[in-house]
């Protein structure tokens, strides 16, 4: 992945949830790191886990994720 994808990937850590939801969004946009987005999709945060499925559903680049899910 590009430097710039993982610097986005960092982000969702991040405590602020509008900050997670746009590096949600971008990485779709990227259509890369889907696995990192999936990983929210168990996240205590409701809009955390509906921005990692809308995510998902964006990305034609999943086939490693839906394997591993």
């Amino acid at each position: 992945a590009s430097s710039s994808a993982m610097k986005i990937v960092a982000k969702l850590t991040n405590p602020d949830t509008d900050i997670v939801f746009a590096a949600c969004s971008s990485l779709s946009a990227l259509d890369c790191e889907s696995e990192a987005v999936g990983r929210l999709l168990s996240h205590a945060e409701p809009r955390i886990r509906a921005a990692s499925l809308n995510a998902l559903k964006g990305m034609r680049n999943i086939e490693g994720f839906a394997a591993t899910a």
